[in-house]
């Protein structure tokens, strides 16, 4: 039958559950490392450009200001976004005020 909102979302529970049998604890430790390794590296590619409060080392995100980047060239956050579209990459979310 139907299910209803007492349940909640269901598909993300079997989903969550799925990856983490599919993975394993060491697989899961895996995924964790390369996250906070992917994540660094790309800090340590933007932080020239786009400023980040306490831009040293960051766990699996970083959050980054383009407020200077609208302010010499014109370039918003949006255009960031919409360009990272472009390429194929899921583009962070925005509307965090710094």
């Amino acid at each position: 039958g139907r299910v209803r909102s007492f349940f909640g979302n269901t598909g993300v529970l079997v989903r969550m559950v799925c990856y983490l049998l599919s993975h394993g604890p060491d697989g899961l430790r895996r995924v964790a490392q390369n996250a906070v390794l992917n994540a660094n590296y790309l800090l340590s590619r933007v932080k020239h450009i786009l400023p980040v409060p306490d831009g040293q080392r960051c766990m699996h995100e970083f959050v980054a200001s383009a407020a200077k980047l609208k302010a010499d060239r014109g370039i918003s956050a949006a255009d960031i976004a919409k360009r990272l579209m472009d390429y194929g990459f899921h583009p962070p979310t925005i509307y965090f005020p710094l």
